[in-house]
């Protein structure tokens, strides 16, 4: 902002949160230090915590990597179990268009790694390549560093495997297709898993 009226409104505004701050900023502005009196108020009301967040997987957006050749059967059973539970699962992979599954059903790719979902569930497939497996260590390295839930299939394991993830809190990956996606399920709900860190 270029007025000064303004950022010295903004510091005085400060003024009221904390005085050294407002005077540090002021300083470092050249703007005149405020002469209002901090609020001593440091109650926090409830709703501003995410700890009184209720979790619900209701619309939570899941990106499903996959590439040409993945299980579409297996896939289809775990997304339909998804989508009963409120979840909103988007196909992602490396470029837009379709990929073909290993029975030759085609999916609609609706998201590429650019543009994907945080939520992740990595499929894979058969026809992987040197690049497609590079953005999915790289798109699962960036929503591991978020704390979010990550769930694979043994596929998908093997892509990240050298990433040394498997087994951290929030990391499952597929056993049964059933109990597979009631546990993730369970871990998109909680949404971050701030125990790695």
């Amino acid at each position: 902002m270029n007025r000064i009226s303004v950022r010295q409104q903004v510091v005085n505004m400060l003024g009221n949160i904390s005085s050294s701050l407002a005077a540090s900023v002021a300083m470092n502005l050249g703007l005149e230090i405020p002469q209002v009196k901090e609020s001593f108020i440091t109650k926090k009301p409830p709703a501003v915590s995410m700890a009184n967040t209720t979790f619900s997987p209701n619309t939570l957006r899941i990106g499903v990597i996959i590439a040409h050749g993945f299980d579409e059967q297996k896939t289809n059973q775990i997304l339909d179990q998804w989508k009963r539970m409120g979840l909103q699962p988007v196909i992602i992979s490396e470029k837009l268009g379709k990929v073909r599954g290993a029975n030759s059903t085609e999916w609609r790719v609706e998201d590429s790694f650019l543009t994907g979902s945080p939520l992740l569930y990595v499929v894979g497939g058969d026809a992987e390549g040197t690049i497609f497996n590079w953005k999915t260590k790289s798109y699962v390295v960036e929503t591991y560093n978020h704390y979010k839930p990550i769930g694979l299939t043994q596929k998908g394991a093997t892509i990240i495997q050298p990433l040394i993830i498997i087994g951290q809190p929030g990391v499952l990956v597929e056993e049964e297709s059933t109990s597979f996606a009631n546990d993730f399920t369970k871990a998109m709900t909680k949404q971050r898993f701030w125990v790695r860190g």
